[in-house]
């Protein structure tokens, strides 16, 4: 939560386009840049006319703690697929996998507090998705390991990922509610 709305984004780094907002994209909350951060420089938004923030643009004085994702041995139920029209159902509890892919109409479903470990990537596209327990993005963590995140569609996300060493891309019409780590976040409208 961000003093001046429900979101704040962070960044430990100063480099340039380290925070890239592209489209319409509002962020409803504050943005806190790493330390040295020249805010021209390492907030990019484009256009800067179909971007907005509703609260502060800051820099951070000292590096915030950052989360490293050990994966826990946990049976690696290898890659997860689900796409079309279809439907998986998970109860909550520990899960490992692979990698995970979501597109077209396909739908994951958690009916508990999930935690998810992720060796490689997570890919999510269509108008299905992932739904949380309750929609609340405290009954879903992710933790991915891999290097790439990808968030696109017109399905809302309930989530914490956690993926430190991932460049993390949301795009499409739904909204992400929770909390997002990575190495590098870009934000398409």
């Amino acid at each position: 939560a961000g003093a001046n709305g429900n979101l704040r984004v962070c960044t430990n780094s100063h480099e340039e386009k380290a925070v890239t907002l592209t489209g319409g994209v509002t962020i409803n909350g504050d943005i806190v840049l790493g330390p040295g951060s020249d805010p021209q420089e390492t907030l990019w938004r484009v256009p800067r006319m179909l971007t907005s923030i509703n609260g502060s643009v800051r820099v951070a004085e000292v590096e915030a703690p950052v989360e490293v994702v050990e994966i826990p041995a946990l049976p690696d139920r290898g890659r997860l697929s689900v796409s079309g029209h279809e439907v998986v159902t998970l109860p909550g509890g520990l899960y490992r996998f692979h990698d995970i892919q979501i597109s077209g109409n396909g739908t994951l479903i958690f009916t508990g507090p999930a935690e998810v470990y992720v060796e490689e990537d997570v890919q999510m596209s269509g108008k299905g998705g992932i739904e949380t327990a309750s929609q609340l993005p405290t009954n879903l963590s992710l933790y991915v390991k891999g290097a790439h995140v990808s968030l696109r569609g017109d399905t809302d996300v309930f989530a914490r990922l956690v993926a430190p060493n991932a460049t993390v891309e949301i795009s499409g019409n739904g909204d992400l509610y929770g909390a997002v780590t990575g190495r590098e976040i870009i934000v398409r409208g």
